[in-house]
């Protein structure tokens, strides 16, 4: 039988006292020891039972604030970036490289949206190139938009993007987000009326949601 190595005395000497405190109860001590090999080695899989005790995973976001609080400079973003609202691991944490030094860069701020929560949505528009997609995606926005106003939300007012097609900065000339369909091909930029633009008609003038569902939707391609 091979003389075990100091390595391999160590590793059944935390086996023992690992199994110890299970026996005994005493999981403050393991606990303890655990959190210590977490900060030396900057990750929380040492702390096992940050799932199931809540204790544990107090110990484990308490030490993520503090990580967040060590990275950002400006105090106030560093304490809107926190987690407080939730048990760590209930949501996915931002663990992307560089992320939270992002917030230290001179041309980046944070939105807190639990603050200055989202008040104006400034456009609503589809891609539609095959000319189908259209009139289904307005009529579902609209009675969510409606359903909303039904609920008390203070709606000023609707834009659809766009009036008609035009450049778009990733992919040029080939989306079709307009009421009217620009010809670019021709010398003269054609247009030509979508049938959708009736049910617009009408929604501008009565303020009311058009039923346009008694129309083949294809129909007001």
């Amino acid at each position: 039988m091979t003389k075990p190595t100091k390595a391999e005395l160590a590793k059944y000497e935390k086996l023992l006292r690992h199994q110890l405190s299970v026996l005994t109860g005493d999981v403050g001590s393991l606990r303890d020891e655990a959190l210590r090999a977490s900060e030396q080695d900057n990750s929380v899989d040492h702390l096992a039972d940050q799932g199931t005790d809540k204790e544990a995973n107090d110990l484990v976001a308490e030490m993520i604030r503090e990580r967040i609080r060590s990275i950002v400079k400006d105090p106030e973003t560093a304490e809107a970036l926190c987690p407080k609202d939730h048990a760590f691991g209930t949501k996915r944490p931002c663990l992307d490289t560089n992320y939270y030094e992002t917030y230290n860069l001179p041309h980046v701020r944070l939105v807190d949206l639990r603050k200055t929560p989202i008040t104006t949505i400034t456009e609503n528009g589809i891609d539609d190139r095959e000319g189908n997609r259209r009139p289904k995606f307005l009529y579902d926005h609209w009675r969510q938009l409606t359903q909303a106003m039904k609920r008390g939300a203070d709606v000023r007012g609707y834009l659809y993007w766009s009036l008609m097609d035009n450049f778009e900065w990733l992919e040029g000339w080939g989306p079709r987000f307009g009421l009217y369909r620009v010809e670019f091909d021709d010398a003269g930029n054609g247009r030509i009326v979508a049938r959708i633009n009736d049910p617009i008609r009408r929604l501008a003038q009565s303020r009311l949601v058009p039923v346009i569902w008694r129309v083949p939707l294809d129909a007001l391609a």
